[in-house]
């Protein structure tokens, strides 16, 4: 579990981009 979710949910949120990004750019 995450002390800080905001963070976490923050930094969840910037993988999934991070994903995304090199999906398309695939």
């Amino acid at each position: 579990m995450c002390q800080y979710s905001i963070l976490c949910h923050t930094v969840s949120n910037r993988m999934t981009d991070y994903f995304v990004l090199i999906e398309h750019t695939l």
